[in-house]
């Protein structure tokens, strides 16, 4: 997503056409193309085109979609560091969670059937 232009975003038909992959090497943003090396057309989601239209209002066609925070390419080094990171702290103090990272159930689950609350099989027959 760091490599997505302004002019790949077809707000109208909600689809971003990716053609270009950026990767950090030492520092340094190295321009190709996606892993699979052919473009290819991803759906955005009714709900997410209307914020993106407003977040794209006055930029140019060349332009990054997703820029830093002071302008220019975004680097994931920095993302996940100033803004990653620093969300998913936020969100893990902000609501319940057990152990393993997920959710409370708003309800408790029932019990699962033992082999005693089971019926054996009506004389049907199984296949082999």
């Amino acid at each position: 997503m760091a490599a997505l232009r302004v002019r790949n975003v077809n707000l109208l038909r909600r689809r971003e056409l990716i053609t270009e992959a950026v990767a950090d090497v030492n520092g340094h943003a190295v321009f190709g193309t996606p892993k699979t090396h052919q473009r290819r057309q991803v759906p955005v989601p009714r709900f997410l085109a209307d914020e993106l239209a407003a977040h794209v209002a006055g930029k140019a066609p060349a332009d990054f979609v997703f820029t830093a925070e002071k302008g220019g390419l975004l680097h994931l080094r920095n993302f996940r560091r100033l803004s990653f990171d620093p969300a998913v702290r936020a969100a893990s103090r902000d609501s319940p969670r057990t152990d393993y990272g997920t959710p409370p159930p708003p309800w408790p689950s029932p019990a699962a059937p033992t082999s005693k609350s089971c019926r054996p099989c009506s004389g049907t027959s199984r296949p082999p």
